[in-house]
């Protein structure tokens, strides 16, 4: 089932990305903080702008969160995800989660196109997924410590 987090989600929710942290991960060279997680993570579930969608079988499985973002060069505004994590025993569910986001992002107002990526890994079956989905390719992102 995919539903919106609550307040009740939020302890199980920090663990959940505490786990996709420590996963080998594009972010697992940088240091967990905990405050910091939970304030940004807490900052989501509050903010009128962002959703948290939750993956639950038996538990929580899979989080996916977004934030609605003005565009620099038109009217139109972009449902961008933020972050995207289902536990390895349930991936091939994460589509789920991504319609649920695509349904939220066409209820807000001005929203013309959702953005999405592959933020916690570089599996390639994460890039067929979008891909069989309908997106396209869009950007690339580089990643270099300063």
């Amino acid at each position: 089932m995919i539903r919106q987090a609550t307040q009740e989600d939020f302890d199980p929710l920090c663990d959940l990305l505490r786990k996709a942290h420590e996963e080998k991960s594009n972010y697992s060279e940088t240091p967990y903080n905990e405050d910091i997680a939970k304030h940004s993570i807490r900052t989501f579930m509050e903010h009128p702008g962002a959703v948290v969608l939750l993956l639950e079988r038996d538990g929580i499985q899979g989080v996916f969160a977004g934030v609605i973002n003005p565009e620099w060069w038109h009217m139109g505004k972009t449902a961008i995800q933020l972050f995207w994590y289902v536990v390895p025993e349930h991936r091939g569910s994460g589509w789920m989660l991504v319609r649920a986001f695509e349904r939220w992002a066409r209820k807000q107002p001005g929203v013309d196109r959702v953005m999405c990526g592959n933020s916690f890994s570089d599996d390639d079956r994460v890039d067929k997924l979008f891909l069989k989905l309908g997106y396209e390719k869009f950007n690339t992102n580089y990643y270099r410590g300063v």
